[in-house]
C-alpha cells in the first residue's frame, strides 16, 4: 500500500504534464477553451495524487489498523471516515475532471477541430470523416 500511494502522489501529477501537449494544441484554435482546460491541469496537478490516492490509502490504512482495535465495528466506522474525509477530494477531483474532458470534448469536436481526424478516425466506423 505505500508504494500505491507514493506512485499515485507522484504519477497522478506527472501526468498532467502530457496534458500540457494537448493545452498547447489547442491554444491556436481557442484561447477561452484553452485557458479553461488550463484551469482543469491546475486542478488535476493540485488535487490528482493527494485528492484521490493518499485519501484513499488514508481510509485503507485506517480500515487496516481499525480491524486489529474493534474488528466488529471497524468497516462502520471506517466508512465513516472516507465519507468526512475521503469523499470532498473525491467529488472535486471529479468536478475538475468532467470540467477538462467537457472543455477538451467542446473545443476539438464541436466548435474548433484542431484534432478532428484523430477523433474522428478513433471514433467513426466508417472510417469517413465529416470534415
Amino acid at each position: 500500500m505505500f508504494w500505491a500511494a507514493i506512485l499515485g502522489l507522484i504519477g497522478a501529477p506527472v501526468s498532467v504534464f502530457g496534458h500540457y501537449g494537448i493545452y498547447k494544441l489547442l491554444k491556436p484554435y481557442s484561447k477561452k477553451y484553452a485557458r479553461l482546460f488550463g484551469i482543469g491541469m491546475l486542478g488535476g496537478l493540485v488535487l490528482g495524487g493527494p485528492g484521490v490516492h493518499m485519501s484513499s490509502l488514508a481510509s485503507a490504512f485506517f480500515y487496516k489498523y481499525m480491524t486489529l482495535v474493534a474488528p466488529d465495528t471497524a468497516l462502520a466506522i471506517t466508512i465513516k471516515f472516507a465519507c468526512y474525509f475521503s469523499l470532498p477530494s473525491l467529488c472535486s477531483i471529479f468536478c475538475i475532471l468532467a470540467h477538462r474532458s467537457l472543455c477538451f470534448y467542446e473545443s476539438c469536436c464541436r466548435r474548433f477541430k484542431p484534432l478532428s481526424s484523430l477523433v474522428l478516425g478513433v471514433f467513426n466506423a466508417g472510417g469517413r470523416s465529416s470534415f
